[in-house]
């Protein structure tokens, strides 16, 4: 199952990474659990959700820079799927500043109106 549609590691020829198995489990554990606890945090309306989805589209972004610098990519699929993830990160940053923002107004006003 874990060579299940992975890239050749021909790919990572010349890159620090002799295997898929240490990016696989960054992408698995830090963006895949930022995300994930991002997801927990906004459907229960808590605190610290935009922040937290803030970091899920960070590190997406930071992810998708790393592969592109340490393995690149050919034209084709792969970078579709490169410059897709990367636009997703940044949407997801600026949504998340989005929602901060007006959390950050809704605070203010709260603020104003009590005194």
């Amino acid at each position: 199952m874990a060579n299940l549609n992975a890239p050749p590691v021909e790919t990572l020829a010349g890159s620090i990474f002799s295997s898929f198995f240490l990016p696989g489990l960054a992408l698995f554990v830090l963006v895949g659990g930022v995300a994930a606890l991002a997801a927990i945090l906004e459907v229960r309306r808590q605190n610290y959700a935009a922040l937290m989805s803030l970091a899920a589209g960070l590190f997406i972004l930071f992810f998708e820079f790393v592969e592109v610098l340490v393995i690149g990519s050919d034209l084709g699929a792969a970078r579709t799927l490169q410059a897709f993830y990367a636009s997703l990160g940044l949407v997801i940053v600026v949504l998340a500043g989005a929602q901060m923002a007006a959390q950050r107004r809704s605070i203010n006003r709260k603020q104003a109106y009590e005194s």
